[in-house]
């Protein structure tokens, strides 16, 4: 079973960290050609009759959404982590599969690395669960653009887009994230004996 410290050395880890690294990547980039599109189009076509003509009721949604997720995000992650780190302390905590088996490279991986292993899987989870989280009022606020055409819209897009960016895994946070669970499990563990 390997400790955190060992996991980090693997070239198995340092391929799932940047896999978790392309996947934040691609979010952020979605978000961008988006909002590129959004520009061109603000930019080449008239603007909807609705446009300018009251409210603005789609900016202001998208301001409460990313209140909204600012507050609930940490939540929801912290309740997920909480009770997966339990089942692993319990050695009850199932890896998210779906209806389909775990890929063999992933099974052994688990196998391989245990505890570690298996944090790493939930560090990967967080990580695109979080990062989605921040994505949804950005593309919103894109659409708020393109309907009303008020450019506050784009500015805020950029307040969940770069708390998406920071999102991005490094191996040294991955690595420290475990380290500290790690250390969680253990002493669930000795509080239940």
């Amino acid at each position: 079973m390997a400790s955190a410290p060992d996991l980090a050395e693997s070239p198995d880890f340092k391929k799932r960290v940047q896999n978790m690294q392309i996947v934040v990547g691609a979010l952020i980039t979605g978000v961008l050609i988006f909002m590129g599109v959004a520009i061109v189009i603000g930019q080449t076509s008239p603007p909807p009759r609705s446009a300018g003509s009251g409210p603005p009721i789609f900016l202001y949604f998208g301001a409460g959404m990313i209140a909204l997720i600012f507050v609930t995000r940490s939540v929801v992650l912290n309740a997920m982590a909480r009770s997966a780190l339990h089942g692993i302390a319990r050695g009850t905590w199932q890896p998210l599969q779906g209806r389909m088996p775990l890929p063999p490279d992933e099974a052994a991986f688990l196998a391989q690395n245990g505890d570690a292993g298996k944090l790493l899987q939930l560090y990967r989870m967080k990580s695109i669960v979080g990062a989605a989280l921040y994505e949804s009022p950005a593309f919103f606020l894109i659409i708020a653009y393109i309907v009303e055409r008020r450019v506050e819209s784009l500015a805020l897009a950029v307040v969940p887009l770069a708390a998406l960016a920071l999102q991005m895994p490094t191996a040294t946070g991955v690595d420290h994230w475990v380290s500290e669970q790690l250390q969680s499990i253990e002493q669930m563990r000795r509080d239940e004996r």
